[in-house]
């Protein structure tokens, strides 16, 4: 009443409200013709009006017109409307501003006819194409499936497990230069969180090693490894995926590669800020050649929902740019195409190998699912590939987390290329064996007459139980 007795005159009146309900084919008419839908719901499930609105307008339909959707992010259609204008319904001023812009967006001079029902037809294609009917079929069809194909990696195909094994190749004992270079992005989920303090002891001892060349390679800011690992000297720092580097030996940073394509970072990060804004507990870092969206504190499901809705909206601003959109553990990243880890060793590698000081053999142990570029570019005759957690990879071996990684990474630390001293070989031996080394099928190995009582290993200042009991598929036998 209030807009009405303010705006209203005797020939018009902005809002009209009808208390009652609407016939089927009334109601589509007036969909039909309507310049906009506003759908905000402070909790929702799905949300069938936003669909039936655009259901209405069909092209081909007299004097019907294209139309754009105003949507509360609360409602569960817009996980699927990705060209709505998607607005926080407590947030006043922005809805007004979605509002305005929709009506712009089908009414205003400055959009060609032809446009306006583009924005219209593509959400209207995807309502038809998702509808009941084809939900209800899917559904089916996943029941019928077996649920043992294609759900699980086949144990001769995996990635074997890295622990007890390789690590005499390490040892001082062993002639030339060893490399190890080592991403733990994945566990620095929060890019203020610090390292923890045994693992910084780790560094220390391994950089103590003349014929060790270590490596700390990362997407994250030079400040925040220069403040984490500044104080180990003789360890080589990459920061930003190679664009920065502190060299073994040297106080100073330097610019590693160059890229002056980076004027795409000003498009990217008003829409990710945009995000940033309207999911409580994300965070944004703009770096030289990136830009990074951290969803770590968000709400679980909230986060993932806004996670798929920013690739989506990011594919479609990117196409053309010389970036690429990067997914990994709770953080969605916009890179440059021109630099990577993957470059970033591979120049390390090869700058070293001019020099004469030809690394054999060469670690890269990373836990970040966006570093495969890295296991591409190694030689793989001299180097082992290890991802530190699950998830698809191109390393041909694998650490559970970094706890079994530092445990790996003790052994070398102590020179002590047997390891584990006291334990059970045989389990060691059987666990590379169901992980997968193509000379033994699973089904004959019986895992049942491994000891129980195995003694608990002991490495270095660190005390270890036995290994745990595995199945053939590597899982604990608790």
């Amino acid at each position: 009443s209030t807009i009405n007795g303010r705006f209203g005159t005797v020939n018009h009146t902005p809002i009209v409200y009808i208390h009652r309900g609407i016939p089927g084919d009334e109601l589509a008419a007036l969909y039909a013709r309507a310049d906009c839908c506003l759908v905000t719901p402070l909790v929702d499930g799905m949300n069938l009006v936003a669909k039936e609105f655009l259901v209405a307008k069909d092209r081909e339909v007299e004097h019907a017109v294209p139309g754009t959707v105003v949507l509360s992010e609360f409602a569960g259609a817009t996980q699927e409307m990705f060209d709505a204008l998607v607005i926080n319904p407590y947030n006043v001023e922005a809805t007004a501003d979605a509002i305005h812009l929709g009506l712009e967006l089908t009414k205003g001079n400055g959009v060609d006819k032809q446009l306006r029902w583009e924005v219209s037809e593509r959400m209207r294609q995807s309502v038809l194409a998702n509808d009941a009917v084809w939900w209800a079929a899917a559904n089916l069809k996943d029941l019928q499936e077996d649920p043992s194909i294609g759900r699980c990696l086949e144990p001769t195909k995996g990635p074997t497990s890295m622990l007890g094994v390789f690590a005499k190749d390490f040892s001082s004992k062993q002639e030339g230069r060893k490399a190890i270079f080592l991403n733990m992005d994945g566990s620095f989920k929060d890019p203020s969180r610090e390292s923890s303090e045994s693992f910084q002891q780790q560094l220390e001892a391994l950089c103590t090693r003349p014929d060790l060349y270590i490596c700390i390679i990362s997407g994250l800011t030079k400040d925040f490894l220069q403040k984490q690992f500044g104080h180990l000297e003789n360890l080589t720092l990459v920061a930003e995926h190679g664009i920065f580097v502190r060299y073994a030996g040297q106080p100073h940073w330097k610019e590693m590669c160059f890229d002056d394509s980076t004027a795409w970072i000003q498009k990217v990060t008003p829409l990710m800020q945009l995000f940033q804004r309207c999911t409580p507990g994300a965070q944004l870092d703009v770096r030289k050649a990136s830009v990074a969206w951290y969803y770590h504190e968000c709400d679980e499901q909230y986060g993932t929902f806004k996670t798929k809705e920013l690739v989506h909206q990011l594919a479609l601003s990117t196409g053309n740019l010389p970036c690429e959109v990067c997914q990994g553990d709770k953080v969605i990243e916009v890179k440059s195409l021109r630099v990577s880890n993957g470059f970033a060793v591979k120049k390390l590698v090869s700058d070293e190998d001019k020099k004469g000081n030809k690394f054999n053999p060469i670690m890269v142990i990373s836990d970040d699912s966006t570093d495969n570029s890295i296991f591409k570019f190694l030689p793989k005759d001299r180097a082992y590939m290890v991802r530190v957690g699950m998830g698809e990879t191109n390393a041909r071996h694998r650490f559970l987390d970094w706890n079994e990684a530092e445990q790996y990474l003790n052994i070398i630390v102590d020179d002590d290329p047997l390891g584990m001293e006291n334990s059970s070989e045989s389990l060691l031996e059987r666990f590379q064996t169901c992980m997968g080394d193509g000379n033994t099928a699973v089904e004959d190995i019986d895992l049942n007459d491994v000891e129980d009582d195995q003694p608990e290993a002991k490495i270095g200042s660190q005390i270890f139980p036995p290994s745990p009991v595995l199945d053939p598929l590597g899982r604990r036998q608790d």
